[in-house]
C-alpha cells in the first residue's frame, strides 16, 4: 500500500525480465491490476520463471503463455575464411537456418571477386554457379532441415601461383529473412609450388572474453605426403599465464590434409589495461618447407573498460522486433519503433498497451525493410513531433499479389514523415502525418514494384526517368552529373526529385537524428543489390540522386538546410540541396561526434570491410568504387570507377573537388577482425564511441584522439547478437535495442 512495500525480481529462462521491480510504482493504488508482457525464448519446451523476493513476497494472479512462431532466418554458418586445396575439387560452404524450420525454403548464392593481389578469377580458378541464372545457385531446405551445404568447383591448374581468394554471398530467401553473415571468403591453396607450411593469418584479433583463439595453419603445394611442423607461443606485450596460456607442440598433416588449427586459451582478467599481443611461431618443418608467413600475432582486446563496470540489464521487454528508440526531453517517455510500423511508448519504465501510433498499413515490413528510424523533436513541449523513417508500401499495393503485395519483396520507395503527438494522451493522430522526405516516393516512380532488383540486373532503376515505365514533368526532375544506369544505352541522369529508392531487400533507409545544430539528419543506402556487383549503384556518386547519402533537412519544411555543401539558395527542395554526405553503401546507423558535431556513420560493407566514417560537410566516402581502404572488386573496372580513380578519387562532374575520405576505422571480414555487419551506436563520452557487430554479437568501445582518429578498440559486452541500435539515455546510461529478443537493454 506504499512505495517499496513489495519489491521483487523476475527472470525467464535465465534472462532478467524485471529487476528490483516495485509494483506500487506501476499500480499507484491498492487492488489495481498490473499486466506485464515479455518475449522469452524457450529451447526445451519448458518455460522456467523465477520470482526472487527483495521486500515482502512476489505475488501474481495469473500467467498466460502464448506460443509464437519464430521467424525463419538464413545465414552462412560463420564468417571465418574457408581454406581449400586446389586439389580438393570443390569448396564446401555451410548454410544454416534458425527459428522456424517448418516450411520449404530456398536461398540463392553467388560468387564475387575481391580486389588486389591474391584475387581469384572466375573461370580460371573457380567455376561460377548457373543453377538459377548466370552466377547464381540455389540451396533448398526441406521441412525440418536446419543446415545445408553447397559446393563451388575449384579449378586445378598447373600454374605456380600465390594462394587466391574470392567471396560467396547469399540472397533472396523464398521466405523468412536473411541473417548474417551473408558473405564469406574462400581461399584456394595452390598445389603447384613446392610443399610449404605457414600460418593463414598474419594477424588475429580476439576478445579477452573469448575462451580461446584459433590459429589456422595451412599446407600448400603437393599435399599427398605426410608433413609436420612445430609451433610455440611467445610474449610480446601479453604475458603467458596472465593473459594467455603458453603452448608449444607439433602439428602433423596427414596425406591430403591442407589445414590444421591450434587452439590457445585466453585468460579473462579483471584488470583495465591496453590491448595486448603475443605471437605464435612455426618452426622445424618436416616433409615441407617453411612458408613465408611463419608468425601470427594475436591481439587480445581488453574487456575491462576504464569507463567502469558496465552491467547489462533488460530495461523493457515484450516488444515485437524493435529497431530504434528515443526519449522525450524530460526523460519520462521512451519511444520505440517496431519494424512492423507500430510505435510503442514506455512510460517511466512501463510499456503501455496503447501504441503512440500504428502506421503498419504504410510500412513495407520484409527482410531488412520496415520502420527503422525514429527521432523526437528536441523542443517536444512546443513542437510535439515524432519523426519516422521507413520503407513505404504505396496505396497501390492493396489487393496486389506476389511481389507487389503489401509487405512483399518487390521494389519499393521510402519515406520520412512527421506525426503530431497529443501531449495529454501521448497518442499521435495518423491524420497529422506529414511527408518531409520522399514526397515523390510513389508507385508511379518505382520501377517494377512487382519485381525484385536484388537478384535481377535487367530491371531498370527506380527514381530515374527512362522514357518508358518512368516519366515525369520537368519540375520533378533533377538532372544529374553522370549516367546512373551504365548498362543501358544512353545517359540515364534524369533523377526524380525527392525520391528515396529501395530496389533491394536491404540497403534502404537507416537512421534519423537531430543534430546539435537543430537540423534533421537521415541516412539512405544505395538501394541496390547487397550481394553481387550492381552497376546501378553508381547513382550513389551523383549528388542529384538521393541514394547512398546522408541528408540534412529542415525538420519543419523538409527543405535542404542552409549551409549544406551543395545547397541551392534558389531551390532548397532540390536533391543536392539536401545532401550532406555521399558515397555510402548502407549507413544503417549513425551518431554525432560531440567534439566536431559531425555525423559518424557505420557503413555496412560488402565482401571485405566494415567501415566507420566521418568527415567535413560534403565528404564522399567512395562507395561503390572504394570499400574500406581499397578499391572495390568487381566495381573497379566500370568506366565510372576508372574515371574516379584517374581523377584522384574524385567523381568526374561533381561540383566538389574534395577527394574521397577513407574510414577512421576499417574492420576486415576475414582475419584479423572477422567482422560481419557494423552498427554505430552513440558516444559514451566525448572520446569514446560505442559500436557493435550485429551478427557477431560483440559490442565495442572505440577511443578517438584529438584528430578524431580511432586509436584503440576494446570489448564492453559479448555474446549478444542483433543489437541494432544503441543510444545514451537521459539518465546517463547506455541503452540498446535487441531486434530478435524484443527487448531494450541497459548498461549501468
Amino acid at each position: 500500500n506504499s512505495p517499496n512495500s513489495r519489491v521483487f525480481n523476475v527472470t525467464g529462462e535465465g534472462q532478467a525480465l524485471l529487476t528490483s521491480y516495485d509494483i506500487w510504482t506501476d499500480a499507484l493504488a491498492q487492488n489495481t491490476a498490473v499486466i506485464k508482457t515479455f518475449n522469452v525464448d524457450v529451447a526445451d519446451g519448458f518455460l522456467n520463471l523465477n520470482f526472487t523476493t527483495i521486500v515482502d513476497n512476489a505475488k501474481v494472479d495469473f500467467i498466460q503463455v502464448t506460443p509464437t512462431i519464430p521467424v525463419s532466418r538464413v545465414s552462412l554458418r560463420d564468417s571465418a575464411t574457408i581454406f581449400v586445396s586446389e586439389t580438393a575439387g570443390n569448396a564446401t560452404i555451410t548454410v544454416v537456418r534458425t527459428g522456424s524450420t517448418q516450411e520449404h525454403l530456398t536461398v540463392e548464392y553467388t560468387t564475387n571477386e575481391i580486389v588486389g593481389a591474391g584475387a581469384a578469377t572466375a573461370g580460371s580458378d573457380y567455376t561460377q554457379p548457373n543453377d538459377v541464372r548466370a552466377n547464381t545457385g540455389r540451396v533448398v531446405f526441406e521441412i525440418g532441415e536446419a543446415e545445408k551445404t553447397f559446393t563451388i568447383p575449384i579449378v586445378n591448374d598447373t600454374l605456380q601461383e600465390a594462394n587466391e581468394t574470392f567471396a560467396i554471398g547469399l540472397q533472396n530467401p523464398s521466405s523468412g529473412t536473411l541473417g548474417a553473415p551473408r558473405t564469406v571468403l574462400i581461399t584456394i591453396l595452390d598445389d603447384d609450388s613446392p610443399t610449404s607450411i605457414s600460418v593463414s593469418e598474419a594477424n588475429v584479433t580476439i576478445s579477452e572474453a573469448s575462451p580461446t583463439v584459433t590459429i589456422t595453419v595451412q599446407r600448400t603445394g603437393n599435399i599427398n605426403g605426410i608433413s609436420s611442423i612445430n609451433y610455440a607461443t611467445s610474449n610480446n606485450t601479453a604475458t603467458a599465464g596472465l593473459d594467455y596460456s603458453a603452448m608449444s607442440g607439433t602439428i602433423v598433416f596427414a596425406a591430403g590434409q591442407a589445414t590444421q588449427t591450434i587452439s590457445i586459451p585466453i585468460v579473462n582478467d579483471i584488470i583495465t589495461e591496453t590491448n595486448e599481443t603475443f605471437r605464435v611461431t612455426l618452426s622445424n618443418a618436416m616433409g615441407a618447407l617453411l612458408g613465408s608467413q611463419t608468425i601470427s600475432t594475436v591481439t587480445i582486446l581488453d574487456d575491462d573498460l576504464n569507463l567502469g563496470s558496465l552491467t547489462r540489464q533488460t530495461a523493457v521487454s515484450g516488444l515485437n522486433q524493435p529497431t530504434a528508440l528515443d526519449w522525450t526531453p524530460d526523460g519520462r517517455y521512451m519511444i520505440v519503433a517496431q519494424k512492423n510500423g507500430i510505435v510503442r511508448l514506455v512510460d517511466n519504465g512501463t510499456l503501455r498497451a496503447t501504441p503512440l501510433i500504428d502506421i503498419s498499413s504504410q510500412v513495407n515490413d520484409t527482410r531488412d525493410r520496415g520502420l527503422l528510424g525514429l527521432a523526437v523533436h528536441p523542443d517536444f513541449a512546443n513542437n510535439p513531433y515524432v519523426y519516422l523513417l521507413y520503407t513505404y508500401d504505396p496505396p497501390e499495393t492493396a489487393g496486389q499479389s506476389g511481389l507487389a503485395a503489401p509487405d512483399a519483396n518487390g521494389n519499393r520507395p521510402s519515406r520520412l514523415v512527421r506525426v503530431t503527438v497529443n501531449l495529454t494522451t501521448m497518442v499521435a493522430d495518423p491524420a497529422s502525418l506529414v511527408v518531409l522526405t520522399g514526397t515523390n516516393s510513389t508507385w508511379a516512380y518505382t520501377s517494377r514494384p512487382d519485381g525484385n532488383s536484388t537478384g535481377d540486373l535487367s530491371i531498370l532503376p527506380s527514381g530515374i526517368v527512362n522514357g518508358t515505365t518512368i516519366t515525369a514533368p520537368a519540375s520533378q526532375i533533377d538532372v544529374g552529373v553522370q549516367d546512373n544506369d551504365p548498362d543501358r544505352i544512353g545517359t540515364q541522369n534524369q533523377n526524380i526529385r525527392d525520391y528515396l529508392a529501395d530496389d533491394s531487400e536491404s540497403h534502404g533507409i537507416g537512421a534519423v537524428h537531430f543534430g546539435l545544430d537543430g537540423y534533421l539528419y537521415l541516412s539512405n543506402g544505395d538501394g541496390t543489390s547487397y550481394n553481387f556487383a550492381d552497376p546501378r549503384a553508381v547513382r550513389v556518386q551523383d549528388i542529384d540522386n538521393l541514394s547512398g547519402k546522408v541528408l540534412r533537412i529542415d525538420p519543419i519544411t523538409g527543405e535542404g538546410a542552409p549551409g549544406n555543401p551543395f545547397y541551392e539558395v534558389n531551390d532548397p527542395n532540390s536533391n543536392q540541396s539536401k545532401v550532406f554526405y555521399s558515397g555510402v553503401r548502407n549507413a544503417f546507423r549513425f551518431t554525432f561526434d560531440p567534439i566536431t558535431t559531425l555525423p559518424v556513420i557505420g557503413d555496412v560493407g560488402w565482401g571485405s570491410w566494415e567501415e566507420i566514417n566521418t568527415g567535413a560537410p560534403g565528404s564522399n566516402f567512395g562507395w561503390p568504387y572504394l570499400e574500406g581502404p581499397n578499391q572495390t572488386a568487381s566495381y573497379q573496372t566500370l568506366p565510372q570507377a576508372v574515371s574516379f580513380y584517374n581523377n584522384g578519387n574524385i567523381n568526374s562532374g561533381s561540383p566538389s573537388n574534395q577527394t574521397a575520405v577513407f574510414p577512421i576505422l576499417s574492420r576486415s571480414h576475414g582475419a584479423p577482425d572477422n567482422a560481419n555487419a557494423i552498427m554505430v551506436g552513440d558516444f559514451y563520452n566525448s572520446n569514446t564511441l560505442m559500436f557493435g557487430d550485429i551478427n557477431g554479437g560483440t559490442l565495442y568501445a572505440a577511443t578517438l584522439n584529438a584528430s578524431r582518429q580511432v586509436t584503440n578498440v576494446q570489448v564492453f559486452d559479448s555474446n549478444i547478437s542483433y543489437v541494432v541500435d544503441m543510444e545514451m539515455g537521459p539518465d546517463g546510461n547506455l541503452y540498446g535495442v535487441n531486434l530478435v529478443t524484443g527487448s531494450i537493454l541497459r548498461w549501468t
